[in-house]
């Protein structure tokens, strides 16, 4: 019985949020949309490349024997110009990443 109850009220919910979402979509417009799953495929894309290249490298490392060596500490770095257009000063900051050297039995040291 009780678990009808909660199989009705979810029911409802899940009509009310696909209600206004259909009606978010209707009052935005789908061009609007595009843009946004254009950035969601490229952050998707990103994320991917990114899990296959540690993979890849977890390979190498383990059947070439790789060693950690080293590791140099990144840093962030202020950046401090002057924007050409209009003379305006502008800022930034710069993220310089941590580096891992790696010793592999082919005698290189790779920098991760």
């Amino acid at each position: 019985m009780a678990f009808d109850v909660m199989k009705e009220q979810f029911a409802t919910i899940d009509s009310m949020t696909t209600s206004k979402i259909t009606s978010w979509i209707r009052q935005v417009g789908w061009p609007s949309l595009g843009p946004i799953l254009v950035i969601l495929l490229l952050v998707g894309g990103a994320a991917t490349f990114g899990i296959y290249k540690g993979a890849q490298w977890r390979a190498f490392k383990t059947a070439h024997n790789c060693q950690k060596v080293e590791h140099v500490s990144g840093d962030v770095l202020p950046i401090f110009g002057v924007n050409p257009s209009n003379g305006q000063p502008s800022f930034g900051v710069a993220i310089e990443p941590d580096k891992v050297g790696w010793r592999c039995d082919d005698g290189v040291t790779y920098w991760r």
